[in-house]
């Protein structure tokens, strides 16, 4: 709280105004430390309904009673806490969730168990009923072969099906490649026809080749272009860099004024706070200038001045305060209202554990019920089972060991058929990597071909122009050649007539012939370097047919590598599924011997089995007729008992008459 200056001039108040507000702030100051206490009474009880560790606030001074800085830390203590209780509630009630859904589930499991074991024993029992026990379950057991071994045929069939269908896909995709093979032989056999027509390109290759140039001269040009563009917005880039560099250093600096900003808050905050203790030692100096005023009038007034203004910031944090006490009395009715909704859980969750309890404790008194009973026919039967526990225990130890060695053999024999399953599922599995390998093989020689096809294409229509446009030049040549003999055909008429009519004409005449051989001289120079050019173009065209052939006999040759190896595969399919079924045949007879053998096995048991019930019955009948010898014990002993009981009883009358 800051003061204000000393020079500030306001209205003079009395002394009994002065010492009003000075008894109202009193009055405010001690509402304040009792609402304090109260809040702290009220906290103590819900630490100590929460069961959380006591805070030493009541015993503290009523500087920090009055200033609300402590209790903040408290309630958001408190609202953790409460959180936490919620979590752990949640917590339970979703682990009992989980444990119903186990329980039903164990029980859904249980049920369909016994319905199981119902199932198997009436059948067993039908067996039974129906008479030859050993006949039956070897009929069982041949029915339950056959169907086992009937959906093995399936699925053998079905995969057998499968492998056929992408044989005859294979041989669908080779028929489809030896016709594209034969079309492409005859698209070479056309191509050579045509390439023979390409003899004459010479001059749309050389026209060909200057606008080559001249499009090499734009792309240089728009090179040099780009690079100039590349260089400016290089520049722009180290422009762009420098700015934000600068910018970087702007914003360093606004941290840093940020930075000190913070501190002068916290350093105002920690005025704000030190306020209230400085407000009581103003109070301490009030009361002392109370008594001096008689003697200071002046220097007093100027204090009253600075107290009003005082005076007022108190009121206003007064009312902050009051502020700040509805506040925290609405937070308190909430976490009162939420206690109560934790009460109210925890009295559900007392409940449910009270209901648990009691299911437990009936679970415990039945159990003990049993138990009693059972100790019972255990005194009366531990004398007896004594002198046959040692026959039993060695039946017992014959029977494990021989359970024991028929477990050990159907493990033997259920490891060896996983092994052939896992064996038969790697095979399955090599043969399946073999059908996508050669189907991407396949694939990429489709990609080959089309790109060839392609290629070929793009050749031919460029040859088609390239011949098209020889032939129009060709043309052109034959009319000038046309023109030149229809010339000299006319001039030589002319010159014919000429000698007839006039002799004078004879010297321009031979002049005339005579430049009519130069130019004719130059007309065949030039066709002779016309021929020359045809003779290079020509063997141009040859070492193109030469390539041509060139890459003919590659794709020939490639051809031939593919369908060896297709022929490869399918001999090494063919083995395969030969060796798959040569495989599975032996392993349908080591079923077929493992089924005897188990039959066996089986029959063995029941062997056992009956042996051990007659020996089970014999023994049963000697304990029942101890049992009977025992009861028989019994009754003559009570009615031994009854007769002591009627002597003593008569002795007991006799003598009372005696002493009567």
């Amino acid at each position: 709280m800051q003061r204000h200056p000393m020079s500030m001039v306001q209205p003079k108040q009395s002394e009994a105004e002065l010492l009003n507000q000075i008894n109202s702030l009193k009055s405010e100051l001690s509402f304040q430390v009792n609402a304090n206490g109260r809040l702290s009474k009220e906290l103590n009880e819900c630490l100590k309904r929460l069961g959380i560790t006591r805070v030493d606030v009541i015993h503290q001074d009523i500087n920090h009673q009055t200033d609300l800085s402590y209790l903040a830390p408290l309630f958001i203590v408190y609202e953790e806490h409460i959180k936490n209780y919620d979590v752990i509630l949640q917590k339970l009630m979703d682990d009992l969730g989980a444990m119903d859904a186990r329980i039903q589930m164990v029980n859904d499991d249980n049920t369909f168990l016994r319905k199981q074991l119902q199932e198997k024993n009436e059948q067993f029992l039908r067996l039974y009923q129906q008479g030859g026990s050993a006949s039956n379950i070897k009929t069982v057991f041949n029915e339950l072969e056959r169907e086992d071994l009937e959906e093995r045929i399936r699925l053998l069939n079905e995969e057998n099906s499968i492998y056929v269908n992408k044989l005859k896909q294979y041989e669908g995709q080779i028929y489809d490649l030896q016709q594209k093979n034969d079309s492409f032989i005859r698209n070479e056999q056309q191509y050579l026809n045509q390439l023979q027509e390409l003899k004459q390109l010479n001059q749309q290759l050389e026209i060909g080749q200057d606008d080559l140039k001249i499009k090499l001269d734009i792309l240089e040009n728009k090179f040099q272009n780009q690079t100039q563009l590349v260089a400016i917005t290089e520049e722009e880039k180290t422009e762009y860099i420098q700015r934000f560099s600068k910018s970087e250093n702007e914003n360093k600096v606004l941290k840093h004024q940020n930075q000190n900003l913070k501190q002068e808050i916290v350093n105002l905050q920690n005025k704000g706070q030190l306020s209230q203790t400085e407000l009581q030692k103003e109070l301490e100096e009030l009361q002392k200038k109370e008594r001096e005023l008689f003697d200071k009038q002046v220097h007093d007034e100027r204090e009253i001045d600075q107290l009003r203004d005082e005076n007022r910031a108190l009121k206003r944090e007064l009312d902050q305060n009051k502020s700040n006490l509805e506040q925290t009395i609405k937070m308190m009715d909430n976490y009162e209202n939420k206690i109560q909704i934790l009460l109210k859980k925890e009295d559900n969750y007392k409940i449910l554990t009270k209901q648990l309890k009691e299911e437990r404790e009936n679970a415990v008194m039945e159990k003990d019920r049993y138990q009693l009973k059972e100790q019972q026919f255990d005194q009366t039967l531990q004398n007896q089972m004594t002198k046959h526990r040692e026959d039993i225990m060695q039946l017992k130890e014959n029977f494990d060991k021989q359970s024991d060695s028929l477990k050990n053999r159907y493990k033997i024999i259920i490891e060896q058929r996983e092994d052939e399953i896992h064996r038969l599922n790697e095979e399955a599995n090599q043969i399946t990597t073999l059908n996508d390998r050669l189907t991407k093989e396949i694939k990429s020689l489709k990609i080959e071909i089309t790109r060839m096809e392609n290629g070929l294409k793009q050749d031919i229509v460029t040859n088609y122009q390239q011949t098209d446009d020889l032939q129009r030049q060709i043309s052109e040549l034959t009319e000038k050649n046309t023109l030149l003999e229809q010339k000299l055909t006319d001039q030589e008429a002319e010159f014919n007539l000429a000698k007839q009519s006039h002799d004078s004409y004879v010297k321009t005449l031979t002049n005339n012939n005579a430049d009519l051989k130069q130019n004719l001289e130059h007309t065949r120079s030039e066709l002779t370097s016309r021929t020359q050019e045809l003779s290079t173009q020509k063997g141009k065209i040859n070492s193109l047919t030469r390539q041509c052939q060139n890459q003919l006999e590659e794709i020939a040759k490639t051809k031939r590598h593919y369908e060896t190896r297709l022929e490869q595969i399918q001999d090494d399919y063919t083995y395969k599924i030969k060796n798959l079924q040569l495989q599975m045949e032996d392993a349908i007879n080591r079923e077929r011997q493992s089924r005897e053998k188990s039959v066996k096995l089986l029959q063995d048991y029941d062997k056992i089995e009956e042996k051990l019930k007659v020996e089970y019955n014999s023994r049963i009948l000697e304990l029942e007729t101890t049992i009977n010898n025992l009861k028989s014990m019994n009754h003559q002993l009570t009615l031994k008992l009854n007769e002591i009981r009627n002597v003593s009883y008569m002795n007991k009358v006799e003598n009372q008459t005696l002493r009567k």
